[in-house]
């Protein structure tokens, strides 16, 4: 699987930056966290301490003045009792009993709230606090009796022996709500007494009504440890937690007696653990947030980032993969004075060396051995073995550079002509082709490699004229040679030097009829195995027999083409030769062309008396005829 350089930057910067982020996130959460939850227990404790201050100067200040309200009940005096109330305007009723019950009601109070003297009596019908068998001190709820207003019953003891006290606790509960914390003013059972809610006052809740906290064995657990203050935390049955601090409301500064009522008595401060770290919580959420910005804006930078690597790296992948495939035209300009530069240069100059080299190989066959589609140990294959070259060449020039010029210009021509029809040229010696069909590549089957083999010679005679009229005089000629058979592919040579060649019987009788195109006074010259294959699709007319190794072969010439849509073929294939033209071509294939072997010789001009001294002069004693040049023993 491919993974681009630019994924592999953006996912480990990223991965890096997410991991050291994340880390800091964590980090800072943890200590941050325990500092703000230290200072949020103080703050709770301190506010449980002033509420409970608040609540023991009141209840001390309540019982102090009953207490100097009682110093004067053998004598009272109406005054004293008016100036009581409106000295505590909060008091609704004071009660002495035990052994001479006298009540004093505030009826400014009740006028101003609304509410009957009655209620007093129902209350101390319906409740113990009046009763005598029932002299504890306490202090209650009477929210419930007094139609919702908060009023709270308190009795201890007095000199008189015991006195009771109802009093609206609301100047007592606007200290009791400090932001997010609420303090609680609750007895040992858990009862809500006071609480800054009325709507908890005056439905007489119990904590664990109002915050699902069973106050046993929490509550009684404090109040039997004697410890004055304790900090705590509650998980509630929805599973929200609260941090809690309890402390005991006190005797300190109140008369003996009062030490008793408070003993039982508790403010409670509580405050959701969800409040505390809300802040830090939004604080988080904010600097993750950032951290995502920041990673997102890392990713974008990496990715501009990445390209100016990634981007001169693939196309070097790019060009490289070219090359594999044989195409060596680079062309990559990178200036930049890095690595990625000193790189492209490496690989262009590599690259033109291996273009060089290249040249000297057949580019067909690099690739198909690149591919792994040819067998370098030796092959057998059914091909159409073709040698053409130049009838003495080096007589049309004294030049050599002109020799090479001519012979460059021939050779790219009738290349083109091999390649275009699927041959693959074999070796170039001199003026001499040697190519092949159906061996490196195949039509599908013997007759049409055959057949794209004659094409490419009647493609050459074209080729060959083009030239011609290119150079003007004097004309330049060919001589080809084909046959059909079963030869062996492989790869030849030392360890120095390897080339992909063909070789037997085939190759050689290839070579050998070629030579005898001249002495008959045509161009090309195939035998019957190749005739065999292609005698339907064009013009041919054979020749005289030769002997070789005491065998009788026959040879016969092409004219021209007989079928219309393989002349198609070779004229679209000549419309991509280089320097062909067309017109020309068509006075030398086709029905412009000869049509017989007469006419074949008039095009290429060489005459009827040329020819048989031609003939003359090349037939052996034993009647074989023998190539130019050949000695005869």
């Amino acid at each position: 699987m491919f993974f681009p350089i630019s994924a592999k930057l953006i996912a480990s910067l990223t991965s890096v930056l997410l991991i050291s982020l994340g880390l800091l996130l964590v980090s800072a959460w943890f200590f941050m966290g325990a500092d703000v939850l230290r200072t949020a227990e103080e703050h709770n404790a301190a506010i449980n301490y002033r509420a409970a201050l608040i609540a023991e100067t009141t209840l001390s200040s309540i019982k102090n003045n009953v207490s100097m309200l009682s110093y004067g009940l053998n004598q009272p005096e109406p005054e004293t009792v008016d100036f009581f109330f409106e000295e505590n305007p909060s008091i609704a009723a004071v009660l002495f009993g035990e052994h001479e019950e006298q009540s004093f009601i505030n009826e400014q109070f009740f006028r101003d709230h609304g509410i009957a003297t009655s209620l007093i009596n129902t209350y101390l019908q319906q409740t113990d606090l009046g009763k005598k068998e029932y002299m504890e001190p306490v202090i209650r709820n009477a929210a419930p009796f007094f139609e919702g207003l908060p009023i709270l019953a308190m009795r201890f003891s007095s000199d008189h022996g015991w006195a009771a006290v109802f009093f609206s606790s609301q100047r007592l509960t606007e200290n009791f709500g400090s932001g997010e914390n609420s303090s609680i003013l609750l007895n040992i059972r858990g009862d809500v007494l006071a609480h800054v809610d009325q709507d908890v006052i005056r439905q007489e809740v119990n904590l664990l009504n109002l915050l699902n906290i069973s106050p046993k064995p929490a509550l009684q657990e404090f109040a039997d440890s004697g410890k004055l203050a304790l900090q705590t935390r509650h998980t509630d049955a929805n599973g929200n937690t609260y941090l809690a601090a309890i402390r005991r409301i006190t005797g300190t500064g109140i008369a003996d007696q009062m030490a008793n009522v408070g003993s039982d008595t508790l403010v409670l401060t509580i405050i959701p653990e969800a409040s505390v770290f809300e802040n830090i919580n939004a604080v988080m959420r904010l600097n993750l947030f950032l951290s995502l910005a920041v990673c997102f804006v890392t990713v974008i930078f990496m990715r501009f980032f990445s390209k100016t690597i990634s981007g001169p790296l693939q196309l070097l992948t790019n060009a490289v993969q070219d090359v594999a495939n044989g195409d060596y035209h680079m062309n990559i300009h990178n200036s930049r004075r890095d690595e990625t530069g000193v790189l492209t240069k490496s690989i262009d100059s590599m690259v033109r060396m291996l273009a060089n080299v290249e040249a000297f190989t057949n580019q067909k066959i690099a690739q198909r051995f690149r591919t792994g589609s040819l067998n370098a140990e030796g092959t057998q294959k059914e091909a159409t073995v073709f040698f053409s070259n130049l009838r003495s060449f080096t007589e049309y020039t004294d030049n050599p550079e002109e020799t090479v010029a001519l012979l460059n210009d021939y050779l790219e021509r009738m290349a083109a002509c091999i390649t275009l029809t699927g041959g693959t040229v074999d070796t170039c010696i001199g003026s001499t082709i040697m190519a092949h069909w159906g061996v490196v590549d195949s039509a599908g089957n013997p007759e049409q490699d055959a057949v794209n083999a004659v094409c490419t010679a009647l493609m050459m005679r074209a080729a060959l004229r083009s030239l011609n009229d290119a150079r003007g005089k004097p004309v330049v000629q060919i001589s080809c040679g084909l046959n059909s058979g079963s030869i062996t592919a492989a790869q030849i040579g030392y360890s120095d030097r390897l080339e992909y060649t063909i070789m037997g019987t085939p190759v050689t009788l290839a070579d050998r009829v070629r030579a005898f195109s001249e002495p008959f006074g045509t161009e090309i010259v195939i035998t019957k195995s190749t005739q065999d294959l292609i005698k339907d699709t064009f013009i041919i007319e054979e020749l005289s027999p030769i002997i070789e190794k005491d065998k009788k072969i026959r040879l016969f010439t092409v004219i021209n083409v007989r079928k219309f849509g393989v002349l198609d073929r070779i004229f679209t294939a000549l419309e991509q030769a280089p320097k062909t033209n067309l017109n020309t071509s068509r006075l030398c294939l086709g029905p412009g062309g000869p049509q017989n072997i007469t006419e074949l010789r008039k095009m290429l001009g060489l005459s009827a008396s040329r020819y048989a001294t031609s003939l003359r002069r090349d037939i052996d004693p034993t009647g074989r005829y023998r190539a130019p040049g050949e000695r005869v023993d």
